[in-house]
């Protein structure tokens, strides 16, 4: 190798890694630029407000529902636990006996059970 093809060849890798270089800084500053622009938006005082807003109304509307459902429970449970239970607690507390001694036939007994 002579001296003006090693002149020539260090021409060639020096121009070569330099366009390398500003290809790399290029794409360096084109991701800074895209995280400079990625950051986030301040929300305005409307948009605050209105999503605030938004979720006490969710917020309400879940307590308003969990004092519904125990109202109601209140209200079932007040008229179940009234006569309804005692005619119940009567007619399935009622106890039948049979002994030999009654001579019934088998349609009598059916009919005492059924």
């Amino acid at each position: 190798m002579t001296a003006v093809d090693f002149a020539n060849f260090l021409q060639n890798s020096t121009a070569y890694f330099l366009n390398k270089i500003v290809l790399y800084a290029s794409i360096l500053n084109a991701l800074e630029q895209d995280e400079q622009l990625e950051q986030p938006v301040k929300q305005t005082k409307h948009a605050y407000l209105l999503n605030t807003a938004v979720k006490l109304m969710i917020v309400v509307v879940a307590f308003i529902t969990f004092y519904a459902i125990l109202f109601w429970m209140g209200k079932i449970r007040a008229k179940m636990d009234g006569k309804t239970w005692e005619l119940l607690a009567e007619v399935y507390a009622r106890i039948e006996s049979i002994s030999i001694d009654d001579n019934l036939t088998l349609e009598q007994v059916k009919n005492r059970f059924y």
